[in-house]
């Protein structure tokens, strides 16, 4: 499963914007796409913490 969100400056503190979870009812053409999102977000998030 995947959850998402979006946030933004406020005034007085970071407020979110939008949201997402899916489902295990995806089909799979989503649940695919899902997976290549996490795995290129897994990637990049090491590639900058580890070099």
């Amino acid at each position: 499963m995947k959850q998402t969100g979006r946030f933004q400056p406020g005034p007085d503190r970071i407020e979110q914007t939008a949201s997402d979870i899916s489902s295990l009812n995806d089909d799979a053409a989503t649940r695919r796409a899902n997976y290549e999102d996490s795995a290129g977000w897994y990637a990049g998030l090491t590639q900058e913490l580890f070099g």
